[in-house]
């Protein structure tokens, strides 16, 4: 059973003699005032919120192993840490962002996502990079290994990417066919597409402009539970996704 901070602290302090193995369960204001050593000790750190709107924000904290955030109800503003997170929306409508490392990001409570969530982008190298592989026009991504961020929700979730100049995609089809047109899709403006790998949804984006037929450096993330085939997807010129059924 996880300790809370209080606990955990008296176990980091104790005798040096004996294993002082610990995972952490505390809420979110607990584990921000806690000491920095007790909680990078720690196996893993949970980071609770409570039934009303919270505010947690763990990306100072660049030493933490395994943090999970849970907003627990109401709609809450989660900022994850530099590393590989699981945030857990819940209840709510809440807005998301995992930042550095390859986070896995949900909605709701990871059972179910009934309200609608926004997923925040702030720079590059929040997800893993893709490489763009030309053959005529047509283009494939590819998927990699680690490092993508996964970003679990609904047709009615958002997400807001970084920087300015999108272009703007008015109700795309998801890009099923194995490869993306781009004298369609690279313009000279910021872009981002939304295409099928495998069994799987992407959601590749500009983190550097290209030009006209041409992607500049991209990231990507995988899309689960918010589109299937037959969904679109829009881009706004202010740099938010949104998916139409």
């Amino acid at each position: 059973m996880p300790a809370d901070v209080s606990q955990a602290t008296t176990i980091f302090n104790a005798a040096s003699s004996g294993a002082k193995v610990y995972a952490i369960a505390d809420l979110s204001s607990a584990v921000a005032a806690g000491n920095s050593s007790v909680l990078a000790a720690a196996t893993s750190v949970q980071a609770n919120g409570t039934a009303t709107p919270n505010t947690i924000d763990m990306s100072g904290f660049t030493n933490l192993q395994n943090l999970v955030i849970d907003g627990k109800a109401s709609g809450d503003t989660l900022y994850g840490s530099p590393n590989a997170d699981v945030v857990y929306g819940g209840e709510g409508s809440d807005t998301i962002a995992g930042l550095n490392g390859g986070d896995t990001l949900y909605g709701g409570d990871g059972a179910s996502d009934e309200e609608s969530d926004t997923f925040q982008y702030f720079g590059s190298s929040e997800s893993a990079a893709t490489i763009p592989t030309y053959v005529g026009s047509n283009t494939t991504f590819s998927i990699p290994g680690s490092g993508v961020d996964t970003l679990h929700g609904d047709i009615s979730d958002l997400l807001d990417l970084p920087g300015i100049g999108w272009t703007a995609v008015n109700q795309a089809a998801v890009q099923v066919n194995g490869s993306i047109d781009k004298s369609v899709f690279a313009t000279a403006g910021r872009d981002a597409v939304v295409f099928k790998g495998g069994s799987d949804y992407f959601l590749a984006f500009e983190t550097s402009l290209g030009s006209a037929g041409t992607f500049g450096n991209m990231e990507i993330l995988k899309l689960v539970g918010i589109v299937d085939d037959t969904d679109k997807f829009s881009v706004a010129a202010n740099s938010s996704v949104s998916f139409i059924a």
